[in-house]
């Protein structure tokens, strides 16, 4: 598979939403999230995903370090355009550590 960059998908008039949570529970020297809790039970974000038909991709393996989501992301960024033009919004699928993109909210 050829490698493929946020640089090389067309983007032009279109919104592009990231998510940066700060307030989540990090591990030692903080380059971890230990626990997704309070990104998936939160019902406003759920209502704003609704509202605004959001997009939205997560990271499921837990524990990845800046460097093995990077490397998820490079490896799911093409599974990520097919999912996009298949699926519907609003939406929040996992990103694993090996790349794979799956639906989870909602559930259907």
């Amino acid at each position: 598979m050829p490698k493929v960059s946020i640089r090389d998908l067309d983007l032009k008039n279109k919104t592009v939403f990231i998510r940066v949570d700060f307030n989540v529970p990090l591990a030692h020297g903080g380059q971890e999230i230990t626990s997704d809790k309070r990104i998936r039970y939160n019902s406003l974000e759920k209502l704003a995903l609704e509202l605004y038909a959001v997009r939205e991709f997560v990271f499921t393996s837990g524990n990845m370090s800046g460097h093995d989501m990077a490397a998820a992301l490079e490896r799911a960024l093409n599974k990520m355009r097919t999912f996009c033009a298949r699926t519907k919004p609003p939406f929040v699928a996992s990103i694993t550590r090996s790349g794979e993109v799956d639906l989870r909210w909602p559930k259907g």
